[in-house]
Order: structure tokens, then C-alpha cells, then sequence
């Protein structure tokens, strides 16, 4: 963990080790971060607020400047509630892969992040949001489970809408499966931090 992160003595995180936690990043009161395997990455300048809990499971990677408001829930795996044969408390874990938060991400309050989901970066998840899918680079999100209502680059003047499906609002899928979506240039993750898209660690 880097010297300069400011880890509230309320927070719990369970198994050190397996936690980074980033340069002046800071760590609220009351947060739990709980992983047994994988590792849980926190970039620099990030903000977790609150009561918020992450479980890392098949790994969380948040990258920098992400601001997660207080009572969020991420929880990288699920139950194994496909089979029948034992009860769903003993019969193990599926997972999609990591949950990955890109840079500059905003995460209002109250908010489920779920197994193997991707945040691009500049994206903003509305308070009370379930998100079950992917959210494009720059897409504004919200509700249950969240739904596309609005890009910050349309918003600001910057062009049209990278990665909302504009039939419906409607996530429409994967972000590696809508077109536009890749991040290039200096939109790209940093090296070794973030998960590249596609990539699992």
C-alpha cells in the first residue's frame, strides 16, 4: 500500500496482502474490504466512501481518481445457485471474471456493482443503481437494473454518444461487444493496473 493512502481505523480489510491501495487514495470510515484470493487494486487519488463494502472474490481493479459514494456494495462472484443438489450456501461460486472500474469514474450512493462488470472510464453510475452489464466509456447510468439516460460527452458538447444503445437506453451489451467502445490514445488503462479489456487477472 502506498505510504501517502489514508485508511480510516473504522475500515476493515481482510488479507493485506492481497489489497493495493494507491497514492493518497483514501479509505473511509466503516469501509470493509474482504477478499480471500484474488486482489483488490485501488489507484491513486480514489475516494471510498462510507459504509461501502467490497468483496473481491475473482478481483476488483479500480483505477485512479474513482469516487465510490458511501453504502455501495461490489461484489466480484456469485453463488452457484445454477444447481440443485446442495444448498446454495454450500455449493461454491461462479464468477465472469473481475469487476474493472476505469479512471475517473463516479459512483453515487447505494449502488450494486455486480460479478464481472466493466466501468469505463469518465462514467457516472447514479445513486440506487444496480448495474448488471457493462457501462461504455463517458455513459451516464442509473436505475434497476441501470439503464443508459445520458453520455458526459453529448452532455458537455463533445460529440455524439460512445456505446448507448439510443433505440431503447437499454445497456446493450458487453462493452467489447459495442462498437466505439474502445478506449485509445490517452484514454487507454495504465499498464499492469487495470485489466485490458477481454483480459482477466
Amino acid at each position: 500500500m502506498s505510504e501517502t493512502c489514508r485508511i480510516h481505523p473504522t475500515s476493515q480489510l481482510d488479507r493485506r496482502e492481497l489489497i493495493r491501495i494507491g497514492h493518497k487514495a483514501e479509505i473511509q470510515d466503516y469501509v470493509i474490504i474482504r477478499t480471500h484470493e484474488n486482489p483488490v487494486v485501488i489507484g491513486a487519488f480514489c475516494q471510498i466512501n462510507p459504509f461501502t463494502v467490497i468483496y473481491g472474490g475473482s478481483g476488483v481493479y479500480i483505477g485512479d481518481n474513482v469516487m465510490i459514494a458511501p453504502h455501495c456494495m461490489i461484489a466480484a462472484g456469485d453463488h452457484d445457485f445454477r444447481q440443485l443438489e446442495k444448498p446454495i450456501r454450500f455449493a461454491g461460486s461462479l464468477s465472469k471474471g473481475p469487476i474493472v472500474i476505469e479512471d475517473n469514474v463516479w459512483i453515487g450512493a447505494n449502488c450494486t456493482i455486480t460479478d464481472g462488470v466493466r466501468i469505463g472510464r469518465d462514467a457516472v453510475v447514479g445513486a440506487g443503481s444496480v448495474v448488471t452489464r457493462d457501462v461504455a466509456p463517458f455513459d451516464i447510468v442509473a436505475g434497476v437494473p441501470a439503464r443508459v439516460i445520458g453520455n458526459r460527452k453529448t452532455l458537455s458538447g463533445g460529440g455524439p454518444a460512445g456505446g448507448a444503445d439510443r433505440r431503447g437506453g437499454d445497456l446493450a451489451g458487453p462493452a467489447e461487444q459495442r462498437a466505439g467502445t474502445e478506449p485509445r490514445g490517452q484514454d487507454r488503462e495504465p499498464a499492469g493496473r487495470v485489466p485490458a479489456r477481454g483480459g482477466r487477472s
